[in-house]
């Protein structure tokens, strides 16, 4: 077959580029694994969503009472996820916790922001690598082009932050490599914290910084774990990160990890 799942008892398992290939992926799999052919219209339960444009792990249930058991463990925070990002600015700190709510903004229909009053939100932070050689600012105040991942000469992608991006000058110099574990799930909550934190992410069209380095946020779900609704056991599935995620990453000069399942963040 042309898509790619994991078929683990009542779970159906999807490493994918962006959500939008991993749905059609898990309808395709779905059907599949009920043998009624490509006609059957059946539809399987999706447990974690994934912002648009990012890669990583998606699972789904196979039925209703699977997908119940998972959502109340999601509900009641007993799921754990990790995420890898790329943004700008090296932390000082190693380790370091978000608390900030998150609410809607006021003029950007699209858009999150941290504000008094918002849902409560928290997220861990731990750096991977980081490299304070980098200088993205320079490179945005001299409006370095690059040419677009598809070649075209006459496609330019200007370097530039995006509408509700911190400002620049309070965006420390160098770059990241992150490891983030949201612990609530609010719309965008990685990003808003990390440009909160004063690291937006490096490709963010709305929170962060745009350029050449790749054509979307450099956010990835690289591994979630829960208990298995069919035998109680702790199981964590990972995907590893995209290739325009690994390669955007060597060229900031920020080496990747071996693996996910060295990582957990108290």
């Amino acid at each position: 077959a042309a898509w790619r799942y994991l078929l683990h008892n009542c779970l159906l398992v999807v490493p994918s580029f962006t959500e939008l290939l991993a749905l059609a992926t898990l309808h395709k799999a779905a059907k599949w694994v009920v043998g009624s052919g490509p006609s059957c219209d059946i539809w399987a339960v999706v447990l974690s969503r994934l912002d648009m444009n990012t890669s990583g792990v998606l699972v789904a249930a196979k039925d209703v009472s699977t997908a119940a058991a998972a959502h109340a463990q999601f509900r009641d925070k007993q799921v754990t996820k990790l995420y890898l990002c790329l943004a700008v600015g090296a932390p000082q700190q190693q380790q370091f916790t978000v608390s900030s709510p998150i609410g809607d903004h006021p003029h950007i229909k699209v858009a999150r922001q941290v504000q008094q009053g918002g849902l409560p939100a928290v997220t861990h932070m731990q750096v991977l690598a980081s490299n304070t050689s980098v200088r993205l600012q320079q490179a945005v105040t001299a409006l370095t082009a690059a040419p677009a991942t598809d070649g075209s000469s006459s496609s330019r992608r200007i370097i530039a932050w995006g509408p509700v991006a911190p400002a620049a000058t309070s965006v420390s110099p160098g770059c990241c490599l992150m490891c983030c574990q949201p612990v609530t799930g609010r719309t965008h909550q990685i990003r808003v914290h990390m440009a909160d934190a004063g690291h937006p992410l490096i490709g963010d069209e709305v929170y962060g910084l745009q350029g050449h380095w790749l054509p979307r946020q450099a956010l990835h779900a690289w591994a979630l774990t829960l208990q298995h609704p069919a035998t109680g056991q702790p199981v964590t599935f990972s995907a590893p990160p995209p290739q325009d995620f690994i390669e955007a990453a060597a060229a900031l000069g920020l080496d990747m990890p071996a693996g996910a399942s060295a990582f957990t963040l108290d």
